[in-house]
């Protein structure tokens, strides 16, 4: 059987070393050539819809430009996930590279009549460092380990707290290096430069 869509959507945007960890594409900041990119199209019915998992169908391939940029274009309409294959620009498999943005991006591609979704703001960006990341959870059994029954602070909704401020320090434990605050789920990174670090949080 054969579809006619009236338009086609597209997925894009870079993949670029983030020289200071923020998250954002600064000026000075280079793009990564010959990075692998992969497309999938969302198995909502097998699998965690919106997830990158065993059951999604991979259907597009490519590699960024020097400049860093990339597409998938002529995408007829559905729910695409995009992700990067890290040991493609990493030396012997050696992650030093921290990602700084989303690791996965899920997209739909929806169309009315020839207009359809032109994503340009799937970009990915690294950082050489490390990360820092856990949850703050409810330990029900004080067992000191976050088991399957228990969950992070927060509503599990989006935008919805309560949210914890987590501070970072220097080995030192006085200096602040960078505070964030807990997601939805009581999940929190950081991306940092290799060394020592200490951990703390505020529930005032």
């Amino acid at each position: 059987f054969g579809i006619n869509w009236d338009g086609l959507g597209s997925i894009g945007d870079y993949v670029w070393y983030d020289l200071d960890g923020d998250g954002f594409q600064d000026g000075g900041e280079t793009g990564i050539d010959g990075a692998a990119v992969l497309l999938y199209i969302d198995n909502p019915d097998y699998g965690v819809p919106g997830e990158l998992d065993p059951f999604d169908l991979q259907v597009g391939f490519t590699r960024t430009a020097a400049d860093g940029s990339y597409l998938f274009d002529n995408l007829a309409p559905g729910n695409y996930l995009v992700d990067v294959y890290e040991d493609s620009f990493t030396v012997a498999g050696d992650r030093v590279l921290v990602a700084t943005t989303n690791e996965v991006y899920y997209k739909e591609i929806t169309c009315v009549g020839a207009v359809c979704s032109d994503y340009d703001d799937a970009d990915f960006g690294y950082f050489e460092g490390a990360s820092i990341e856990g949850t703050i959870y409810h330990d029900e059994d004080a067992n000191g380990n976050l088991d399957a029954s228990e969950s992070g602070i927060g509503s599990g909704t989006d935008g919805v707290g309560p949210f914890i401020d987590v501070i970072l320090y220097a080995a030192d434990g006085v200096t602040v290096v960078a505070t964030t605050t807990t997601d939805a789920f009581g999940n929190y990174k950081f991306v940092v430069p290799a060394g020592d670090y200490t951990i703390s949080y505020d529930l005032s």
